[in-house]
């Protein structure tokens, strides 16, 4: 997809994506026999939905607990945006910036989060998601439970 700038956050058509590209994505390499783990999805706002009717929808159809190829989601929020729903979208871990850093070490702290969350383990060499429980300029959010 390309990347590009704009006014307002519709969070609907990232969610949307996100899910035809995971089930696109997941049958294709079950098609190639590759052994298939559950996706990891790094979501970063730095304001608030401007979709507030719509968005929900997709992110529910995203996080189905009915769907077996659901990703696990670790959100970030900069600047603007809102920590309850960043926390809502957080399925698996979510931070919220301190008001005083700047966008740029923002996101030099989630880039970092993002190289170094998946890792393969020496023992047995499964693959393993661990994310650190504090991100330099970032407050840990509670995730809410469904």
């Amino acid at each position: 997809p390309k990347l590009g700038s704009s006014t307002g956050t519709n969070f609907g058509p990232a969610f949307r994506f996100l899910r035809e590209a995971i089930e696109r994505d997941v049958q294709t390499l079950k098609e190639d026999s590759a052994r298939v783990h559950r996706p990891l999805v790094f979501f970063l706002s730095d304001g608030y939905p401007t979709d507030q009717t719509t968005w929900p929808d997709w992110y529910a159809k995203l996080v189905d607990p009915d769907w077996p190829a659901r990703p696990n989601i670790i959100a970030f929020g900069i600047g603007d945006a809102d920590a309850a729903t960043i926390g809502r979208i957080g399925t698996f871990q979510a931070f919220m910036s301190h008001g005083g850093v700047s966008p740029a070490a923002a996101l030099h702290g989630f880039a970092r989060a993002l190289t170094t969350s998946v890792v393969r383990c020496a023992d047995d060499g499964e693959m393993a998601l661990r994310v650190p429980a504090r991100i330099d300029g970032f407050t840990t959010l509670r995730v809410d439970p469904l």
